[in-house]
């Protein structure tokens, strides 16, 4: 909660509204430690429990029941950086919610997201789950959610998109006659989950500005970040550092604990603790330093694997593919 690891566009958004409506950002920021500066800097980052201190902030202060609806449905792709030029350049709404979901840990993450599809009505259905589990903000998570969401679909496939029916779990509020004019489409309250549902066919639509080489570089910076927020601090960037150094030889937790003279179990509970764990860190040292051999060398497939401690070149090749979406092989070629 108190890792400052996100970037602030949630908070400069929600300043920028309750603004409009004569709310003071230092009204807002109370009790964050940010100031109206960095907010909207491009270098602040922020802790999720500051984030949760704005949004009820902002439902405290604004006299709009659905501030949350109207501040997501402002915030735009270019919002979110890199992650936002991942989603656009995707080259289908598949990809781009794939993506969406593999590196949702960059967007300061307030909700569990899903992606799955009910064959039998034709529907796709983008499920939202609530993360903080704070009763209080909850209906203002969720609806920031839900603008934010609808805001980024008709921006990476175009204005005509619609979704077909939206469920919320929530008791439907006063400001029902809200969700009507933004989504145009039926809303049901006090539903099981949280989901937007649309025609399926729009999963294979190709995105406005899909572009390979934006996707895939914004694949390897992704993994770059997430590998430096997992190592952030104390024994979670030992362990980085120790796996950069010597990965073929400590890829397993048994290794590493004997390596920091600890047991494997209180290394994984400090792990924990900073909220990651030895798979995590593993994953990114092995993501990461696979492309650098795979842009830098000319090692062939096999050495690679046995280079990051792989029993198996089958076993990289399957792992490589999941990290990227491309095989190792293709990705040589594409880059070369």
């Amino acid at each position: 909660m108190d890792k400052r690891i996100y970037p602030a566009y949630k908070i400069a958004m929600l300043s920028s509204v309750l603004r409009e409506h004569g709310v003071p950002a230092s009204a807002l920021l109370d009790g964050t430690g940010l100031s109206d500066n960095e907010i909207t800097s491009l270098t602040t980052r922020i802790s999720q429990r500051q984030l949760v201190i704005a949004y009820r902030n902002a439902q405290n202060l604004s006299q709009i029941p659905y501030i949350g609806l109207l501040a997501g449905s402002r915030l735009r792709v270019t919002d979110y950086g890199i992650y936002g030029y991942g989603l656009i350049s995707s080259a289908n709404l598949r990809e781009a919610l794939e993506f969406s979901i593999q590196y949702h840990e960059m967007a300061a993450p307030t909700v569990r997201m899903s992606l799955w599809v009910e064959e039998e009505r034709g529907l796709a259905v983008f499920g939202l789950a609530d993360h903080l589990n704070i009763d209080e903000i909850y209906r203002f998570n969720v609806e920031l959610q839900f603008g934010l969401v609808f805001s980024l679909f008709k921006e990476m496939v175009g204005d005509d998109f619609l979704f077909e029916e939206i469920y919320a779990t929530m008791p439907r509020p006063d400001h029902a006659e809200e969700y009507a004019k933004l989504f145009r489409c039926p809303v049901s309250f006090e539903r099981e989950r949280n989901e937007m549902r649309f025609p399926v066919a729009w999963l294979e639509r190709p995105l406005i500005r899909a572009n390979p080489i934006t996707a895939e570089l914004s694949v390897e910076i992704c993994n770059r970040i997430l590998l430096e927020m997992s190592m952030k601090e104390g024994v979670a960037e030992q362990v980085g550092r120790i796996l950069l150094q010597s990965i073929g030889t400590s890829s397993d937790i048994e290794s590493m604990a004997s390596n920091l003279n600890m047991s494997s179990r209180t290394l994984n509970r400090k792990l924990a603790q900073q909220g990651t764990s030895f798979h995590k860190i593993l994953v990114g040292v092995r993501r990461e330093l696979a492309i650098k051999f795979l842009r830098n060398t000319n090692l062939s497939l096999d050495e690679i694997a046995f280079r990051l401690g792989f029993s198996e070149a089958a076993n990289f090749r399957r792992a490589f593919k999941k990290w990227t979406g491309r095989t190792a092989s293709s990705y040589r070629q594409f880059r070369r």
